[in-house]
């Protein structure tokens, strides 16, 4: 059975929610403990929520949303992470009409890197009329592979 749960900070909800986080995140490793401590220190005037979704009551997704500041109080910043087992079941749109009903909002902002993980979130902006305002790239390295001979006095200094 699908539910969507209000978010309550327990220890289990900031582990939980860092399993999800990385199945989908491709370029770093969340860890609960950092989680929990940017929520303990949340400005707490501003509308800051999650919304949790369980599918038998193992965590598949969230919605992380949050309000703007100052006269930016209308405008919400959203992104929906998801199990990429869950995928193409409706659940991004579910926790996407959760969330409207929750804020009252004149601009609702996203974002999505150009990396495989994010294209069914990317698919949910583009249904739902988001302008692409800005396009976030990544580029990687195999430093193992990289030529430092030309570096080699540079690296002696940093050395002493």
């Amino acid at each position: 059975m699908i539910e969507i749960k209000k978010f309550t900070a327990t220890n289990e909800e900031f582990k939980e929610i860092a399993r999800i986080n990385n199945l989908v995140n491709h370029d770093s490793i969340d860890h609960p403990d950092y989680d929990k401590e940017d929520w303990a220190i949340r400005d707490q005037s501003l509308i800051r929520d999650r919304l949790l979704l369980y599918n038998e009551k193992k965590l598949i997704g969230l919605l992380y949303y949050v309000q703007g500041r100052d006269e930016n109080r209308k405008i919400f910043f959203f992104n929906i992470v998801l199990n990429p087992k869950y995928h193409n079941n409706g659940y991004r749109e579910l926790l996407y009409q959760k969330m409207l009903k929750k804020i009252d909002a004149n601009k609702l902002v996203s974002n999505v890197y150009d990396h495989a993980n994010y294209r069914n979130h990317q698919k949910l902006l583009i249904k739902h009329n988001f302008k692409l305002a800005q396009t976030n790239r990544e580029y990687s390295c195999d430093i193992r592979q990289v030529n430092t001979e030309k570096y080699q006095s540079l690296i002696k200094k940093l050395e002493s």
